[in-house]
């Protein structure tokens, strides 16, 4: 798809119908906001709809009105080459990502988030918009351009505390036709623009400054636009703490038959490799338990008496006996392993070395 001025409609819908993106309609009708969806970010199902999919905003026909940062990784998930050349890095602000687009029906912009036209992240941005723009009077806002911004309200907090204030941080502007991220935003007269600083500088040795507190981390960006996060473990700990990402949270879900992409949609991209792995190996361990109890099952059905089955099943564990017992009841017997998998205390995120 490239950086095409549209999009192939019908094939935004497949990845629709399969749960990998989502769509909606602006209120006033004309407009249409794509997403990924939790589903992609646990699955890691990215492709060029997926990546692009990021609060894209297109007319019902596909055309391109408003054209954000494609998907970008942390820099530990990214398993490509990295570009040689310089890098730019800036600050990573612990907000909402704000989307400058035309109102449908004429009249001005506004703000949509990520997902949604009418989110409380979007209305307040598109209030600090009016009000920014009528406080200074700039024409500052170039139409062949997307305008992006970090939505920063108390209500909003994340992790970090920004304390009383109000933002919106201009980020970037991206040419919505090409892609090409061709301005300068520094130049263009927006009071409030993210914090940067030019190369030269690896991203490994970003990872090995000191790391500020009360900060989430950077955005570094090479020439040819590759984006990568880098964020720090002091932010990703209390993140965790507060969106209370723990095995046992996992575990409770797969018991009860939920999707984690619930879950999923709490935490940062950094977690989501761990909730995998610790989804996985309890799946397992419940698979092993489930095979154990047949083969003891197999060994004990010809058995004439419960007394004898019983007997039989004496040196098998508590949980494959309750199995085994359950089952020549014809009753079920997946909360029995569930309950017997359950972690005993709900260990911390680990970052993988």
């Amino acid at each position: 798809m490239g950086a095409s001025s549209r999009i192939d409609i019908a094939r935004f819908d497949e990845h629709v119908a399969r749960r990998l993106i989502t769509r909606q309609e602006h209120p006033d009708g004309g407009l249409l906001i794509w997403n990924y969806t939790a589903t992609t970010q646990y699955s890691a199902a990215w492709d060029d709809v997926t990546l692009l999919a990021r609060g894209l905003i297109t007319t019902l026909d596909g055309l391109i009105v408003a054209r954000p940062f494609t998907k970008f990784f942390n820099h530990s998930e990214y398993r490509g080459p990295l570009p040689d050349g310089p890098v730019t890095v800036s600050e990573k602000l612990d907000g909402s990502l704000g989307i400058l687009y035309p109102k449908p029906a004429g009249g001005g912009c506004a703000i949509a988030t990520r997902g949604a036209f009418a989110s409380p992240q979007a209305l307040r941005g598109t209030a600090l918009l009016d009000a920014i723009t009528a406080e200074h009077g700039w024409d500052w806002h170039r139409p062949t351009h997307t305008y992006l911004f970090e939505v920063i309200f108390p209500e909003n907090r994340i992790v970090v505390d920004y304390g009383p204030a109000q933002r919106l941080v201009l980020l970037a502007a991206i040419d919505t036709s090409t892609g090409a991220e061709d301005l300068d935003v520094a130049t263009l007269g927006w009071p409030d623009v993210v914090r940067t600083e030019p190369g030269p500088v690896t991203v490994d040795e970003l990872t090995r400054r000191a790391q500020a507190p009360n900060a989430e981390g950077y955005v570094v960006r090479f020439a040819d636009g590759l984006r990568l996060k880098v964020k720090f473990d002091e932010y990703l700990r209390v993140h965790r703490l507060l969106t209370q990402v723990t095995p046992t949270a996992i575990w409770d879900l797969l018991a009860h038959g939920q999707p984690l992409s619930e879950l999923v949609e709490r935490v940062p991209d950094e977690f989501h490799a761990w909730v995998r792995a610790t989804a996985e190996e309890l799946q397992q361990a419940y698979a092993a338990q489930e095979e154990a109890a047949d083969q003891v099952l197999r060994s004990v059905q010809g058995l004439p008496s419960r007394k004898e089955v019983a007997a039989a099943l004496a040196p098998a564990g508590r949980v494959v006996r309750s199995v085994v017992f359950a089952r020549l009841d014809g009753k079920p017997y997946a909360h029995i392993i569930w309950n017997g998998l359950k972690p005993r205390h709900g260990s911390a995120f680990r970052r993988d070395s």
